[in-house]
């Protein structure tokens, strides 16, 4: 495996992770009944935007990808 497919495979692996821990996310604030309904979506909104940077931040680091957010 070249280092273009391995970190191609490191990051799907990555972004599959992340999207199994928004959908958590997602239906344990849609079930807490101390949420509205835009409540539970702007927290989530939140979430997703945090996920969001601790990945850019772990990809640039530890791999030195570069993200459109770089530039």
């Amino acid at each position: 495996m070249n280092d273009q497919q391995r970190k191609a495979l490191i990051e799907m692996t990555l972004l599959t992770g992340w999207k199994y821990s928004i959908l958590n996310e997602a239906m344990s604030l849609l079930t807490d009944q101390s949420y509205t309904r835009e409540q539970a979506g702007q927290k989530l909104l939140e979430v997703v935007a945090d996920m969001g940077d601790s990945e850019q931040a772990y990809l640039s680091t530890a791999f030195g990808f570069e993200t459109e957010k770089d530039h």
